[in-house]
């Protein structure tokens, strides 16, 4: 899958609320991929870890390290390490792909 093509989708009825909601969020998630991606790219981590590196919300965190991760963008590392609540984190790092695409947009 593409890292460009990846696009949210709604439901066959959406009612013009969920299709302004959908769209306002859309923009928002691809920003946020980017900036945990940019993250990645600058070393691995854990969620809780991109969260305090970069200051986003890590409930905004976690999902986009799964999205890079379907997205062949990052790869679990196999390695765990403790949150500050004591309960283990995957350690994402960026694939070559997803330090092509980085580099690709900031240039």
């Amino acid at each position: 899958m593409d890292y460009d093509d990846e696009t949210p989708t709604l439901h066959r009825n959406a009612t013009d609320t969920e299709i302004e909601a959908h769209e306002k969020v859309s923009e928002s998630k691809e920003r946020l991929r980017m900036d945990v991606l940019r993250a990645l790219v600058g070393g691995e981590g854990s969620g809780s870890e991109i969260a305090a590196r970069t200051g986003i919300d890590l409930l905004n965190v976690r999902p986009r390290l799964t999205e890079l991760v379907d997205l062949g963008l990052a790869f679990d590392t196999g390695i765990r390490r403790r949150n500050e609540r004591g309960n283990n984190e995957r350690v994402i790092k960026a694939t070559p792909f997803g330090v092509q695409r980085v580099v690709s947009r900031d240039v």
